[in-house]
């Protein structure tokens, strides 16, 4: 088994836990009112969720084995001050205009908390991209149809 499976098989378990754990604390639980515990518990189940179904279409394989650079990007100026431009514009807007600028209710504020989050979120989020637009490819459309498609799934 290699660590594409590992990671599957991890996300597929705790998403059963997580899905069990929902169903108890929403049990007698007023729908109307929010409740930071389910609210946790429903993201956490999305996380996981979406690795099983990355691993079986194939798309979390495939990331986990390209490199996070290659050496012909680490020799481009250009892709590193991009990349460099491209951090610095998620810095601020994580970092500074988000918190200020969210609703928060009159609750505290965990950056910590919220990094991890938006972490998962943007991992989690773009492998379930990733996984629309494998099922496009396998319609065996090409062209301007697969990010159609994809777009149309998305939606």
């Amino acid at each position: 088994m290699g660590l594409a499976d590992w990671i599957a098989g991890a996300a597929a378990v705790s998403l059963l836990g997580l899905l069990a754990a929902h169903r108890l604390c929403a049990a007698g639980h007023d729908a109307r009112r929010y409740d930071p515990r389910l609210a946790w518990l429903c993201a956490g189940a999305y996380f996981c969720a979406v690795l099983p179904l990355s691993w079986a279409l194939g798309v979390l394989p495939g990331l986990l084995a390209a490199p996070l650079v290659t050496a012909t990007q680490w020799r481009d100026p250009y892709w590193i001050a991009y990349t460099l431009f491209y951090a610095a514009v998620l810095w601020v807007a994580y970092m500074r205009i988000w918190p200020h600028g969210s609703f928060t209710d009159g609750r505290r504020r965990h950056p910590l908390l919220t990094t991890g989050y938006g972490l998962a979120w943007r991992l989690s989020h773009g492998q379930a991209f990733l996984c629309f637009w494998a099922l496009a490819e396998r319609s065996g459309l090409g062209g301007f149809w697969v990010p159609g498609l994809t777009f149309l799934l998305l939606s």
